[in-house]
């Protein structure tokens, strides 16, 4: 029976994706049964093989915002070798890892989002490694303030926690890590994840019971090369040209040390309530990803509280106000 968790289509539809998208912002998840009617016969599947391999070929998605609420862009790397999949992904992450660029008198300043020595190794790393026993894909998603790489399976038994990090090299698919070795995609020496964290912390990585998740945010050096006003410089500061009105500027400086909510924000602002100047700010932020929510599923919650995002703190470093 369908549920909250549990849904059942006919056949797979193009919709099939944004539903799958629904089912992971939920808490609990859900399962989606294909080759099942609404009413719960069995109807079956014609050719079981090629409706996997379209579910699966869905490997890099791109957001609009912090979540994955809103789905802008999704490419499909199936229905070919892991190794031809692999290099187009690292194609696509390429075009994506854009340089920010600023020309001063004296240098010419680039910056890339992500470092791209370290992207590649875990582009690898996770096509590589990941669990495919357990049916689970590598997936490549792209937000606004990161990028999200997740294989299937947990650390390899007999590795401890230290060793991964330091790059002791158990292969869970020997024969896919020859391939590559012989190919020169990788080298059979675990040098990945000491190249990795050359640029970002342990803390970037994510374990559970079954899936290895690393978060890479996007340097704010490069949000801040993008955000410069060229020809603009000493007339405003990234705050005054982009923002409408003072109160939103107020209201960003104030949360650089906590979240505070709506109530908080007014007050300390010297406001006896929440006005609508106050409301308005709060939208105008929001509505340009410089501050999220900390209960991001329930935006009406009354424990609801708004923190500075990714971009928000780089815009502030800019104009000399953050604490970094």
């Amino acid at each position: 029976m369908e549920s909250n968790r549990c849904e059942y289509k006919r056949e797979l539809t193009d919709g099939f994706e944004r539903e799958a998208i629904a089912f992971l912002n939920y808490r609990d998840g859900g399962v989606i049964y294909i080759g099942i009617d609404r009413d719960g016969a069995v109807v079956g599947v014609a050719n079981c093989d090629a409706v996997q391999l379209a579910i699966k070929d869905r490997q890099v998605a791109k957001y609009r915002g912090l979540d994955r609420c809103d789905l802008i862009d999704s490419n499909e790397y199936g229905y070919c070798s892991l190794i031809k999949t692999c290099k187009q992904v690292l194609d696509r992450l390429d075009v994506e890892n854009r340089t920010a660029t600023r020309i001063t008198s004296k240098e010419r300043i680039n910056r890339r989002l992500w470092d791209a020595v370290a992207l590649r190794e875990a582009v690898v790393n996770a096509i590589i490694h990941n669990d495919y026993a357990s049916e689970a894909v590598p997936k490549f998603e792209i937000f606004s303030d990161r990028l999200e790489i997740t294989s299937g399976g947990a650390i390899p038994l007999g590795v401890a926690g230290e060793e991964f990090f330091a790059g002791y090299s158990i292969p869970r698919n020997k024969i896919l890590m020859r391939v590559f070795k012989d190919l020169d995609i990788v080298e059979y020496l675990g040098s990945g994840m000491p190249r990795i964290l050359r640029a970002y912390a342990k803390e970037s990585f994510i374990f559970t019971g079954n899936f290895i998740r690393m978060v890479l945010p996007i340097s704010l050096e490069a949000l801040e090369l993008e955000q410069n006003t060229t020809g603009h410089v000493g007339l405003e500061s990234g705050l005054e040209s982009r923002l409408e009105s003072k109160t939103s500027k107020n209201v960003l400086r104030l949360l650089t040390t906590q979240s505070l909510q709506r109530a908080a924000i007014a007050q300390a602002l010297g406001h006896d309530r929440i006005s609508g100047a106050i409301n308005r700010a709060i939208k105008e932020l929001l509505g340009k990803q410089l501050i999220e929510y900390t209960i991001p599923d329930k935006p009406n919650s009354r424990l609801q509280k708004y923190r500075l995002t990714t971009i928000g703190k780089a815009l502030l470093v800019k104009d000399g106000d953050g604490n970094e």
